[in-house]
């Protein structure tokens, strides 16, 4: 139990994933899958188009939902259809100092899976559900020895 509240306790900088993928939103959902494929992840960062711009992201629930079957009649492929057109913007982000707990709490309050590490306007990493349960996998493992 002490180990799950030092997880819950830690600053999301302790868990997160410093290395992240980014794409610019001019480029084809095409190029993004070809991204997610190399680098076995699920969603690709968007870079901000300016200083005054938000990041964004774009998921393969994104490409699923808005490329792949958008419900319509309407006809979308991948390699003319960008990024910019079905990504999530802006995306929520927090501070690296910010408790797990808290990075939890949010992700479940707004049904995301993942949440954008920001120091002032400058990327740092990204946090999601799966660097947070990793870190609750790699927890020793409790025996009971009473019967």
């Amino acid at each position: 139990m002490q180990q799950i509240n030092e997880i819950r306790n830690a600053p999301v900088s302790q868990f997160m994933t410093r290395e992240v993928a980014t794409i610019d939103g001019s480029q084809t959902v095409s190029e993004a899958i070809k991204i997610m494929r190399q680098q076995k992840i699920s969603s690709v960062v968007v870079n901000p188009r300016n200083q005054d711009d938000t990041w964004g992201i774009v998921t393969e629930r994104d490409i699923l939902s808005k490329v792949v079957d958008p419900g319509e009649d309407t006809f979308k492929d991948i390699w003319n259809t960008k990024v910019h057109e079905i990504m999530s913007k802006p995306v929520i982000s927090i501070g690296p100092a910010l408790r797990v707990k808290y990075a939890i709490r949010m992700m479940h309050k707004m049904r995301i899976r993942r949440l954008l590490v920001l120091e002032g306007t400058k990327l740092s990493g990204i946090i999601s559900e799966t660097n947070i349960l990793h870190a609750v996998e790699e927890l020793p493992v409790h025996h009971d020895t009473a019967l």
